[in-house]
């Protein structure tokens, strides 16, 4: 190893220690996590030291991931940003999709009879239903995600980039890492690769465009800092699948809630590896693989 490459992952550890382990958000978001994890496996009946490893081991790994991608990627361009003023309109509408997401998701999963919203939530969950009688689970949320976001943003011009090779090399050892991972545990089959074909759409495409590809650039805009903007839209994307959570264990919402603490950072981790790439087809691609292989 030449002196040069050592000076540069020294810059390069130093960048991120300074934008990203400094970052109060992400310290307040380790530090969640971590106490969520321990307080959760041992009210669960853990060790003390399974619930400590728990905690720290998936905090540093996925730590070292976006260490991985900060040092295999250059600084994004420091273009100036448009005003905050330039975002608040894109901002409102994002609130607005999003609050009709939270809606959709609840009323699905907790069977909502809100009186105003009675015969509108009915005939949602009926399509829900119907598509996935036909093996699409979840589509119908497409026209949340990607459908009516693409109307409200095409005329500015900040629809999220999708395709591309230069930017997206940082993030191909973690693409190879989970296409091993699904080799390995489900092997591939016809039936299988059809599966990852629909997560691919629903929820993979859906939710990084809508979360990663949208919402986190708007959010850099308005508060100027990206790492905090990854941190608020990794929470965000957590508390839209609080709903389905509880219902996969509505007698244990102690365990609802240590498994929702993965999902925050998973959400930080392909939030800061979009933030460094500025492309989506990695994180669309490792998000299904990684709701497939469980980890």
């Amino acid at each position: 190893m030449t002196i040069r490459t050592i000076t540069t992952l020294r810059e390069g550890c130093a960048s991120f220690y300074r934008t990203v382990l400094k970052n109060p958000y992400v310290i307040g978001m380790a530090i969640l996590f971590v106490t969520g994890k321990v307080a959760a496996n041992r009210l669960l009946g853990a060790s003390w030291g399974n619930a400590l490893r728990s905690g720290v081991i998936g905090l540093v790994l996925y730590g070292l991931g976006c260490l991985v991608i900060h040092l295999l990627s250059s600084d994004p361009p420091s273009a100036p940003l448009p005003t905050p003023v330039a975002w608040q309109r894109q901002g409102i509408w994002l609130l607005v999709c999003y609050g009709l997401i939270v809606l959709a998701v609840t009323s699905e999963v907790l069977g909502w009879n809100l009186s105003p919203w009675h015969e509108i939530l009915t005939t949602w969950q009926f399509w829900v239903a119907r598509w996935q009688q036909m093996g699409l689970s979840g589509w119908p949320y497409l026209l949340f995600y990607i459908a009516l976001p693409i109307v409200l943003f095409f005329k500015s011009g900040r629809l999220p980039r999708l395709l591309g090779w230069r930017q997206s090399r940082a993030a191909l050892p973690f693409v190879l890492l989970y296409l091993l991972a699904y080799t390995v545990i489900r092997g591939v089959t016809l039936p299988g690769l059809l599966t990852l074909l629909f997560v691919l759409v629903w929820p993979a495409l859906g939710e990084e465009f809508f979360f990663r590809g949208l919402m986190q650039p708007v959010l850099t805009g308005l508060i100027r800092n990206p790492v905090t903007a990854v941190v608020i839209t990794a929470f965000l994307f957590t508390l839209v699948h609080v709903p389905s959570y509880l219902a996969a264990a509505p007698q244990s919402p102690l365990l609802a809630f240590s498994g929702l603490l993965p999902v925050l950072l998973t959400g930080f981790f392909w939030g800061y590896g979009f933030e460094r790439t500025r492309v989506l087809w990695p994180w669309v691609l490792i998000h299904a693989l990684s709701d497939l292989v469980g980890f």
